[in-house]
């Protein structure tokens, strides 16, 4: 079963290509870390979702990451002006006042800081310039001290194939495997000023491990239904409250393409990414 992974692509921005002012504005706040930033990151992804819906496959399973949404596309405010900035704001929900994109990396420390040796979550975002262009040292130390971003220099145009697989191992190696592929060589050309990247990895047991259940069926979105292992405990009460969303993470559908495996609650590692490209 196929699995959609979203690519953010082309944006036509000189992020990192431009002056970034010193920041004379208000700071950020730690009370910009549970609104502004989350917040944010739930709109946008409410917004995007059900574009990605009606392009989906019936039978598709379709996963997105508000913190990947954001935080790669976040990276390349620091570079917008004008009202490319104005309007990259509404869409991330970062408003210019709080201005949370200042707390980004502590955000992700907190987020990552778990405090349980069975949880596992890193965050890890990343800049892939075009080796043709100077980029200036404002943008750099903002995307660093902001996003916590490394910058590495690669040959789009010159050795597009190289570039790809670079940035293809480097998110490979950030979710333990999870996405091995997020660009493509024949996205680059001499063009391609920059790639911006986030990606996430999650391991957990579940918080209330499967026990007891019993062999139920699970109607796909073409109409045919498969066999799925269904919990005895009350989840399915409580997947309803909650718009199914449970049902969905215990079922294992982020994992197994729908369908949970053969087995009781296994823990399901979970990697997320999201790239956007500037031209």
């Amino acid at each position: 079963m196929k699995r959609i992974f979203l690519t953010l692509a082309p944006l036509a921005l000189a992020a990192g290509c431009t002056t970034v002012p010193a920041q004379t504005g208000p700071t950020a706040s730690s009370e910009a870390i549970p609104h502004d930033i989350t917040a944010g990151q739930g709109r946008l992804a409410a917004r995007l979702y059900p574009k990605l819906a009606e392009a989906a496959e019936p039978n598709d399973n379709l996963f997105i990451s508000p913190l990947s949404l954001s935080e790669g596309l976040g990276l390349a405010l620091p570079g917008a002006r004008g009202q490319t900035k104005a309007e990259m704001r509404d869409l991330l929900g970062w408003d210019a006042a709080s201005r949370p994109e200042l707390l980004v990396k502590n955000y992700d420390r907190f987020l990552t800081r778990t405090g349980d040796d069975k949880v596992a979550l890193s965050v890890a975002n990343a800049l892939w310039l075009s080796n043709k262009l100077d980029f200036t040292p404002d943008y750099l130390r903002a995307a660093k001290d902001s996003f916590g971003a490394t910058a590495r220099q690669v040959d789009f145009g010159g050795d597009p194939a190289a570039s790809a697989d670079t940035v293809n191992g480097s998110v490979s190696e950030q979710t333990r495997e999870r996405i091995t592929k997020i660009v493509e060589a024949s996205g680059f050309n001499d063009l391609t000023a920059a790639v911006l990247t986030n990606a996430v990895w999650f391991k957990a047991d579940w918080s209330v491990p499967f026990e007891d259940g019993s062999t139920g069926e699970f109607t796909r979105g073409d109409g045919t239904k498969m066999p799925i292992y269904i919990r005895a405990d009350g989840l399915s009460r409580n997947a309803r409250r909650a718009g199914g969303a449970i049902a969905l993470w215990q079922g294992r559908a982020l994992h197994d393409g729908g369908v949970p495996a053969e087995g009781r609650g296994y823990p399901a590692p979970v990697g997320t990414g999201s790239e956007c490209r500037i031209v």
